[in-house]
């Protein structure tokens, strides 16, 4: 397999957001959607939470739903400001005027797809 080859597989949103996390690789193999990693994850803490308190409206478990509020908020500030700072340099990078269009189309589609994908 030739390099470029291993680097289009690597080029996973999995692996580069582990990277730009963390430093490094994703570890595993799990394909599930977003909603399904997300409910799977939840359950866990408040499998965890209920073995120290089970009261669902007590302070610990009001401290993790604060916590986990205020954590999607800020990386899906950075996702989104990181998003706009790789259009722009893609944007800076186009000279001529078939590029940009094609950029434009690009971006419309993407936003499409966005949409659809925060819809689910």
């Amino acid at each position: 397999m030739s390099f470029i080859t291993e680097i289009f597989k690597r080029s996973t949103m999995k692996e580069i957001t582990s990277y730009l996390l963390y430093g490094e690789s994703f570890e595993g193999e799990d394909n599930a959607d977003y909603h399904t990693r997300l409910k799977r994850a939840c359950q866990r803490l408040e499998d965890t939470l209920s073995i120290y308190d089970s009261d669902k409206e007590s302070v610990l478990h009001n401290a993790v739903n604060q916590f986990m509020g205020e954590t999607e908020r800020v990386y899906m500030e950075i996702g989104v400001k990181a998003g706009f700072l790789l259009a722009k340099e893609i944007f800076d990078e186009i000279s001529d005027r078939e590029h940009l269009i094609r950029f434009e189309e690009m971006c419309a589609n993407m936003s499409s797809d966005i949409s659809k994908a925060v819809k689910e």
